[in-house]
């Protein structure tokens, strides 16, 4: 018997020690190159994924979108109806309303990404990177807003990301372009690698070969946002058997890392005036939360435009009587 213990745990022991991924020099657990035994699970993930966008985009979604945020006013919270426009390779939108009034217009077109801020009578248009040229900025109006109070950042911190990547639409890249490889098991794999809007770290559920986790992260590693998708829901296309349909995430968080770790109240807190001014005072990390209850609609991809996505077009549409760079 006690012999036998022993080639058992030799065999194991020898089992672990080849599924081990070997690890860069001072970040144990990570490699800038895939263990041989995680690519071929990789490659499949991979297609997977392909597969998944060729049959979904274009697309449309519909539905209600929560959004929570604080800033120097103290914590807030809006709740609105939210259509996402979608299209390869790199066109996207996320219009928000109220009352049947648009006050966000979040979109990227390439590598640019923009916010359109309506919320007041003086929309305001919040640009980041990708712009070979900018576009021509507006006259300011006596009643447009523009003092220093009224200059605070964009409402939203996921403006510096992908749509795409805070859907999970992006595409992944083969093996050899994985910037690290966290984690491989039988259910999970979480990689590295670079996303459409900058690094990104993605979990994957290896059963339904589906992410379930993106973090947006910044050029040091530092963790920006997160995305998690507790649904998914299948898009009917036409000639796709039902088991073959695509899966859009049709619940999805979105928060920033601040957002994440705040244990202050959830309820709108006013923020005392001694706080909110002063030389001495260090930004505070902003503090948001996204929550998107989406369904995809029939008829919707019919109104995907390419005005959707030209910001020169959205500005005539707009008129920003501002425009800010991030």
């Amino acid at each position: 018997m006690t012999t036998l213990r022993l080639l058992l745990a030799a065999a194991l022991l020898g089992v672990v020690a080849a599924c081990q991924t070997p690890g860069k020099s001072g970040d144990a657990g990570r490699a800038l190159e895939p263990a041989p035994s995680f690519a071929p699970t990789w490659v499949e993930v991979r297609a997977a994924q392909e597969r998944r966008l060729d049959a979904l985009l274009p697309f449309h979604a519909a539905g209600q979108i929560e959004l929570r945020w604080t800033d120097r006013d103290g914590a807030h919270f809006e709740y609105c109806r939210g259509e996402v426009f979608v299209r390869a390779p790199s066109d996207a939108a996320l219009s928000l309303t109220k009352v049947g009034e648009r006050f966000l217009w979040l979109g990227e077109s390439g590598n640019r990404r923009f916010l359109f801020d309506l919320r007041t009578k003086a929309p305001v248009l919040w640009l980041v990177g990708g712009l070979e040229s900018r576009p021509r900025r507006p006259a300011r109006t006596p009643d447009s807003g523009d003092s220093p109070d009224s200059r605070d950042s964009a409402p939203l911190v996921a403006q510096q990301a992908s749509i795409f990547d805070l859907l999970g639409l992006m595409p992944f890249p083969p093996a050899e372009d994985l910037d690290a490889v966290l984690e491989g098991d039988a259910r999970t794999l979480r990689v590295e690698f670079a996303g459409v809007g900058g690094p990104i770290r993605v979990t994957i559920d290896v059963p339904s070969l589906l992410p379930t986790r993106i973090e947006q992260l910044d050029a040091q590693g530092g963790l920006l946002l997160t995305s998690v998708f507790s649904e998914y829901e299948s898009v009917d296309r036409d000639e796709m058997a039902p088991g073959a349909l695509p899966k859009f995430p049709s619940r999805v968080v979105v928060t920033t890392a601040a957002f994440e770790s705040d244990d202050s109240p959830t309820e709108p807190q006013p923020i005392p005036a001694s706080k909110r001014s002063g030389a001495d005072q260090k930004p505070a990390a902003p503090k948001e939360e996204i929550r998107l209850f989406l369904g995809p609609t029939k008829d919707g991809v019919e109104r995907i435009r390419d005005r959707l996505f030209d910001l020169e077009a959205l500005i005539e549409t707009f008129k920003p009587v501002r425009i800010e760079e991030r």
